[in-house]
């Protein structure tokens, strides 16, 4: 429908912004980078100070696209150092914004175009008075470093994505934290299914990105105890993903586990309802499959 619209030519704002976020939830980085810059470049000069807020969400969103998929942005960073050289004082009404842009640009200077993108890092610190040492945290820093490194699997890079760096892109506020536990179930139960194999990865991690290793203990520790209930600890976390997945429709446990669908517990209705039990139950006196070392009743099944 958006290429459509688009294809008839309408340009209008709003209908661009949404245009690239529908592209960007499909994973069609190019197309989203495209359409946002087109957007930007499309904006008079004169008009430009009666535009900035819209303008920010366009350079915000090219700076979330390339942390998900780089592509060359030094074009991108030489436009918004332009930008803010024309609205000057007026972009203190907009500093939360212009935090996030910060953000996403620190990330991109780990990339070959790095040099080029600190210039633009300087400039927006200084318009917000933030002293460079302290103007990311080192988890934030390793985690944007990560992502670039060839050693670690695209089911790490996935991992980390989504306990550190979930965009808030497509889900409006009411429904980001519901969005953000899926996407992290979403990658442990990818993790859970993968164990022991990225055992190498996990010690790369805690050697030479200790703070991001440490930010996940937690998640590690229990891939390392699920040897004794890998299937217990499956059916206690599908039971709460099944029924998410539903809603939002964009993990990739399914996609890469397709047999594991046909044997999750059906719902009466996709909202609301009873569930027809799949398997044993798990007593209430018995280890909670979740690898807590608890029983099951002080556990997960507490309140049950």
């Amino acid at each position: 429908m958006f290429q459509k619209v688009y294809e008839e030519g309408w340009r209008e704002t709003d209908f661009m912004t949404l245009y690239s976020l529908c592209c960007f939830s499909r994973e069609r980085y190019d197309e989203a980078a495209r359409i946002l810059t087109e957007l930007i470049d499309s904006v008079p000069g004169e008009k430009i100070n009666q535009m900035i807020p819209e303008l920010l969400e366009a350079y915000t969103g090219l700076f979330t696209i390339h942390g998900a998929e780089p592509f060359p942005i030094g074009a991108v960073a030489e436009k918004f150092s332009a930008f803010l050289n024309q609205v000057g004082d007026r972009i203190h009404d907009y500093e939360e914004q212009l935090m996030g842009i910060l953000l996403g640009a620190c990330a991109a200077t780990v990339t070959e175009e790095g040099e080029e993108i600190r210039e633009l890092v300087s400039q927006i610190q200084e318009l917000l008075s933030i002293d460079s040492p302290e103007m990311m945290p080192e988890e934030m820093a390793e985690a944007y470093e990560i992502i670039e490194d060839e050693r670690f699997s695209e089911m790490m890079k996935l991992t980390i994505k989504a306990f550190m760096l979930l965009d808030d892109m497509e889900y409006p506020e009411e429904d980001f934290e519901e969005y953000a536990r899926f996407k992290q179930l979403d990658a442990f139960l990818c993790q859970l299914e993968a164990w022991p194999s990225q055992r190498g990865e996990l010690e790369l991690l805690k050697k030479e990105y200790p703070n991001i290793y440490e930010c996940g203990t937690d998640v590690w520790e229990m891939l390392r105890q699920s040897r004794a209930n890998k299937g217990h600890m499956l059916g206690a976390v599908l039971a709460e993903y099944g029924k998410m997945e539903r809603k939002f429709k964009c993990g990739h446990y399914y996609e890469l586990y397709p047999e594991r669908r046909a044997a999750q517990v059906q719902w009466d209705s996709q909202e609301t309802g009873t569930f027809v039990r799949q398997g044993r139950k798990i007593g209430r006196n018995e280890p909670c499959p979740c690898g807590s070392g608890r029983k099951y009743k002080n556990c997960c099944g507490k309140g049950r």
